[in-house]
């Protein structure tokens, strides 16, 4: 630990080494020929920390314990992350993350997609925002938020949540007035 004096500031610099032990690679073949290099890292005390897994066709992917970094497209830019520790939140540069092509995967490097885990959310959603008589069935609770923009203009435009039962509409419609 170091202690040094920024603008009459005193600043703590600490630093901490971490031994890591690099397994021997995996070549993993799928049927499709597609062919991923896995490479496991482990504490010196055997305890794996993170794997890297590098596929053929650019896929790249960093997992550390919870966290998930990936590179779809193998431009260097991460396309999708992912905290899985328990309230979870997965951040996306594209609006799905399967070959479909029903949306813009436009990997610009900008924010596209958020979901978040109902703990993690700072303000109760409210089910009346979707629909005026929303019910969730049972003992179910609101599981998670996504939110997407599908333009691609820096705003989420589309709201989404995933409850842990069903959700129940019910829509009133007023009676129709007799014809003259």
């Amino acid at each position: 630990m170091a202690i040094a004096s920024h603008h009459g500031l005193a600043v703590k610099t600490l630093s901490r080494s971490v031994a890591l032990v690099a397994r021997d690679p995996i070549l993993n073949l799928g049927a499709n020929g597609k062919s991923c290099t896995i490479v496991r890292y482990d504490y010196a005390k055997g305890a794996e920390l993170m794997h890297r897994e590098k596929c053929s066709g650019g896929t790249d992917t960093l997992s550390e314990r919870a966290l998930l970094y990936v590179d779809v497209d193998g431009n260097g830019k991460i396309d999708r992350f992912s905290d899985l520790a328990g309230a979870s939140v997965e951040l996306y540069d594209d609006d799905d993350d399967d070959d479909d092509d029903d949306d813009d995967d436009d990997g610009d490097g900008k924010l596209d997609c958020m979901v978040e885990a109902a703990e993690r959310l700072a303000t109760p959603i409210a089910l009346t925002d979707f629909a005026p008589n929303v019910t969730i069935m049972g003992n179910g609770k609101i599981a998670s938020r996504e939110r997407q923009d599908k333009d691609h203009d820096g705003n989420f435009d589309v709201e989404s949540v995933t409850a842990t039962t069903s959700l129940v509409i019910t829509t009133i419609v007023a009676a129709a007035e007799p014809a003259h």
